[in-house]
């Protein structure tokens, strides 16, 4: 996913619980130096650290961690990799029974001016959204294209404290003009000619491009015959059972609205427990999700191949000499899919690049090893991760699905997922979430 930021490399010293650090280690984001505060070991209320130095803001949500925490998390990390993702979105974590993820995270994304609004749930364990506590956005670059928004969330659940960075591309609802006339109906009235109403005030169940609703209006004139409304003063109001957005209907029909209904949201997780000692009750998990989800029987379908390609965000952590470092990183992402010559479903296959953790590149590549495109959900799949960086190497799981219907050659506009790798040792390790577009 496109979300480079400027971070700071998050280092726990054994004797003492991280106190701040400087952001702006590389990237060309114009983000400010940042003071954050200590995240006590046993957290009485989930408060957000501190962002005292203006700006634009950075995700923080593992830079305040005692050297007890640190090295927990990152023991959690590492069991990431040997986790099988679970579908339902594509959720990876060090929750697991026989390397099998239990959590099954889900996520909702509505556009904001300023910040997203989430809502993002684990099954019954757990429930977050911007509602809760105070959500501080996280700025992406100024030359970040793909238009990755994220927001750092947490909350005190039960038995510890959540922390979540959420990230999304969804874009601004499409204003567009048109010609006044629209594809509508009442279904209550049978019109056998033309309908006119003058200055009147209306309240009537109708459908509007074959969506079942609401019209109403004050004041307002239009004609109308079976199939069709044509305003003539004023605005009809008409307002989806669905619970979509309201749509605006006018003379110019200059004022219809449509959200983005085809947009990737994911992001990562801790959870450290109140017993902030006990190693075994933390979580660290990745969740990837998006609000088109292919057709699955449109799969069999397809022919040949399609080049998908975007970024991969995550945290990369690593313990040596009883210090523990936790930072965030960012990756380039490309994925091939054959989806074959229509006697299967097909394989995809890809890889990470460009690594940078808090904008230091590591060079290096992780392999996301061949897997079979899956004969339901949207075309779930999973394969082995391999690779080396700086001289490591690294194995673990990756897996996702794709999304994106409508795409001129009918194949997925997009593919997203999680991935986890960590080295022989499990001194070190990657999570993270990747998204990325048909070429």
């Amino acid at each position: 996913m496109n979300m480079k930021r400027a971070v700071c490399t998050l280092v726990t010293i054994t004797t003492m619980a991280l106190a701040g650090c400087g952001g702006g280690g590389g990237g060309s984001s114009p983000m400010s130096n940042n003071n954050m505060n200590d995240m006590p070991t046993t957290p009485t209320t989930p408060t957000p650290p501190g962002n005292t130095g203006g700006g634009n803001s950075m995700p923080t949500t593992f830079a305040n961690l005692t050297s007890t925490t640190a090295a927990n998390a990152q023991r959690a990390a590492a069991q990431v990799a040997d986790a099988s993702p679970r579908f339902g979105s594509i959720t990876q974590s060090s929750n697991t029974i026989n390397n099998i993820t239990q959590d099954q995270v889900t996520v909702t994304t509505e556009y904001g001016a300023t910040q997203n609004a989430y809502s993002i749930q684990n099954g019954s364990t757990w429930s977050i959204s911007t509602a809760d506590g105070n959500p501080r956005r996280i700025d992406t670059t100024a030359d970040d294209t793909g238009g990755f928004r994220g927001s750092e969330l947490n909350k005190q659940v039960n038995g510890g404290t959540l922390w979540v960075d959420v990230y999304s591309d969804i874009k601004a609802p499409e204003t567009s003009a048109g010609s006044g006339t629209y594809d509508f109906s009442f279904p209550g009235i049978n019109v056998g000619g033309r309908f006119v109403q003058q200055n009147s005030n209306t309240s009537l169940p109708a459908v509007l491009n074959g969506v079942a609703g609401r019209a109403q209006c004050t004041s307002c004139s239009f004609v109308y015959t079976t199939g069709q409304l044509e305003m003539t003063m004023g605005s009809m109001t008409f307002t989806p059972s669905d619970g979509s957005s309201p749509t605006t209907l006018t003379t110019g029909g200059n004022t219809q609205t449509t959200p983005d209904a085809d947009y990737l949201s994911g992001g990562i997780w801790l959870f450290v427990p109140t017993n902030a000692a006990s190693a075994d009750d933390y979580v660290v998990g990745a969740f990837g999700d998006g609000s088109d989800p292919f057709t699955q029987s449109a799969l069999p379908a397809l022919i040949g191949t399609a080049r998908y390609i975007g970024e991969a965000t995550g945290i990369y952590s690593a313990t040596e000499n009883d210090a523990t470092e936790i930072g965030y990183f960012d990756a380039n992402a490309t994925l091939d899919a054959d989806f074959g010559d229509g006697n299967g479903l097909g394989t995809i296959n890809g890889y990470l690049n460009g690594i940078e953790v808090d904008g230091v590149s590591r060079g290096g590549r992780l392999t996301l090893g061949t897997a079979d495109i899956g004969a339901s959900n949207s075309g779930f799949f999973e394969g082995r991760l391999s690779g080396s960086s700086q001289g490591t190497s690294y194995t673990g799981r990756w897996g996702g699905a794709f999304f994106g219907n409508g795409e001129t050659d009918n194949k997925p506009g997009s593919v997203g997922g999680t991935f986890g790798g960590r080295s022989a040792d499990s001194s070190q390790s990657f999570v993270g979430v990747f998204g990325a577009y048909k070429q």
